[in-house]
């Protein structure tokens, strides 16, 4: 992160194989809408981020645009990078300043400050300490880089910026037709492409050689259950002992006082009355059914003619 004595400039490359994380800010605390300001970019030096982040794209050095990664804040919501990129950082050294190359640095289009991850700037072999309400800097060689004063309890830097970077940093974010449909709320490809054309979505853009892919929770999501005959279609029959149905239910997510996971039950036909039967195994049915056709025989004189 920052350069050896007379160095000024010099790139280190930082590895972002790590989850981007932080476990000081929530995401709404990192918001543009919160920080975000035409005139002044805000550098917060955190302890507990992972990796560098920024949403300040026209402080860029150079950008490569990656695949959509999630950041994930102290209150577990997460936020998109979709780019990585270098950029200098001005710190005060009692009266002169010194620009310091961020390399790796995560870009994130909503965050409106840049984190300095402190752990990236002690594995550049780099040290950092924090006294009374001064956070200073220093080189491999001891030798001070720079001072971060303390306010409103977080060491920052409040840096004026251009009035042209407020055009640079309109950027413009492209998804997959599936990463915009997750993020419109699951509201249908062709409804996308609807709101594209009509240009209701605003910084966003689609990229047009995507394809979507089907999507296994808006099956189940949006699944149709056919619907029940409320009239009988066949004849009802005649006799008690014409037609019995049968049915078994189970294992249930409750055992019973005395351990019955399962259920089985005898419909008659005609009268609709039903006898059940509590099991512990689904094998017992057979054991139940003789059961059944004896009570059947032994209260109404009858004899299963059809199960």
């Amino acid at each position: 992160m920052v350069p050896e004595a007379g160095e000024e400039g010099k790139e280190i490359v930082v590895d972002i194989g790590v989850e981007p994380r932080t476990t000081t800010f929530a995401a709404a605390a990192l918001m543009e809408e919160e920080h975000g300001s035409p005139i002044v970019d805000i550098d917060l030096f955190d302890s507990d981020a992972s990796q560098h982040m920024s949403g300040h794209c026209h402080c860029f050095v150079d950008f490569t645009k990656i695949e959509s990664r999630p950041i994930t804040a102290a209150d577990l919501c997460s936020f998109s990078a979709i780019g990585k990129e270098s950029l200098y950082l001005e710190l005060s050294n009692g009266g002169d300043t010194l620009k310091i190359l961020l390399s790796e640095v995560l870009y994130a289009l909503c965050m409106g400050v840049t984190l300095v991850s402190i752990s990236q700037v002690t594995d550049a072999k780099s040290s950092v300490l924090f006294h009374g309400n001064i956070c200073r800097i220093f080189n491999s060689l001891r030798t001070i880089l720079g001072e971060v004063p303390k306010h409103n309890g977080l060491y920052q830097i409040f840096t004026s910026c251009p009035q042209t970077a407020v055009y640079a940093g309109k950027a413009v974010e492209v998804l997959s037709i599936d990463e915009l449909y997750r993020r419109l709320g699951y509201v249908g490809h062709d409804a996308v492409h609807q709101l594209m054309r009509k240009g209701l979505i605003k910084e966003l853009e689609l990229d047009k050689d995507s394809k979507p892919s089907f999507c296994e929770s808006c099956k189940w999501g949006k699944g149709h259950q056919k619907a029940i005959q409320r009239e009988r279609k066949d004849d009802q029959v005649k006799a008690i002992d014409n037609q019995v149905h049968l049915d078994v239910w189970g294992p249930a997510p409750v055992e019973t006082i005395n351990h019955m996971e399962y259920i089985v039950t005898f419909t008659d036909d005609c009268s609709r009355d039903m006898e059940v039967y509590f099991m512990k195994k689904k094998d017992k049915v057979f054991d139940n059914y003789i059961n059944y056709e004896a009570w059947l025989k032994t209260q109404h004189g009858a004899q299963i003619k059809k199960l």
